[in-house]
């Protein structure tokens, strides 16, 4: 039985590694920031968003509904002045959210509820 090659494993794994570093730099920065959230639109036709993702800047401002296990609802006051949305975040997004704690979160539209699916705190 042939022994691996010493030189092989001191190059090809460490290549290995940085092609996976690098794909996924490339993989997260191809993702970016959506496209910002149009409140005036939603109201119009939530029906022309649905699947797609838009990125909203917030506060909390109050917890609407809580199911363990399930998630929660929270409304976030817009930013730019326009109103309050209620988001609902999975219980895959463990956070803390405290009463006008500012975020830019990521939203899918699906159905008539906006969805969580990252945030970031500012």
């Amino acid at each position: 039985m042939a022994k691996p090659n010493p030189l092989l494993l001191v190059f090809v794994l460490p290549a290995i590694g940085v092609t996976f570093l690098i794909s996924t730099f490339i993989y997260n920065a191809n993702r970016g920031d959506a496209n910002p959230f149009d409140l005036s639109a939603y109201r119009r036709n939530w029906n022309t968003l649905g699947g797609n993702e838009y990125t909203l800047r917030g506060q909390i401002d109050q917890q609407l509904a809580h199911r363990e296990k399930k998630g929660r609802v929270i409304s976030i006051k817009l930013l730019d002045g326009s109103g309050r949305v209620p988001v609902f975040f999975p219980p895959s997004i463990n956070q803390n959210f405290e009463v006008n704690q500012r975020y830019k979160i990521r939203v899918r539209v699906l159905s008539d509820t906006l969805y969580a699916v990252s945030l970031e705190k500012f």
